[in-house]
């Protein structure tokens, strides 16, 4: 199952009703803050994390429309593993799909094993998306 994980922005109503279109003024600062959301979220992604490089390159701009309560743009990554990342796991037991053992390097022991379950401690939330979203609308609104 792949997971999304999405970030909308709002921007007031009557703004809106002076947008020409995606690419008027208003169209082009939303691009802006895009640009800055994403090249924020791709710093932010945890430098520790196995698949930094895949997840950092998976976030893209998604679907942009215009609602009642303004404009908005999804901003995220449609990696399976991108939601897990950004809000973290609770600790949890994992059990093979197929077959009846886990076979995989163990790199805390230096060798291969062999087991019916593991234990996964769970991981903390990193936020890459959410704070990037922060970093760059803190900056869009100081540059105006």
């Amino acid at each position: 199952m792949s997971a999304k994980v999405t970030i909308h922005t709002a921007v007031y109503p009557p703004a809106v009703n002076q947008m020409v279109g995606w690419g008027g003024e208003l169209g082009t600062e939303f691009h802006k803050l895009e640009r800055q959301t994403i090249g924020a979220a791709q710093r932010l992604v945890p430098s520790d994390y196995s698949k930094r490089r895949l997840l950092r390159d998976s976030i893209k701009v998604g679907k942009r429309g215009e609602s009642a309560r303004g404009i908005w743009t999804e901003i995220g990554s449609d990696r399976p593993y991108a939601l897990y990342v950004e809000s973290g796991t609770k600790p949890h037991t994992i059990r093979p799909r197929n077959g009846t053992h886990l076979v995989f390097h163990w790199r805390k022991i230096g060798r291969v094993v062999r087991m019916t379950s593991v234990s996964h401690p769970g991981n903390r939330a990193y936020r890459y998306l959410e704070n990037g979203l922060v970093v760059a609308f803190t900056r869009w609104i100081n540059s105006a």
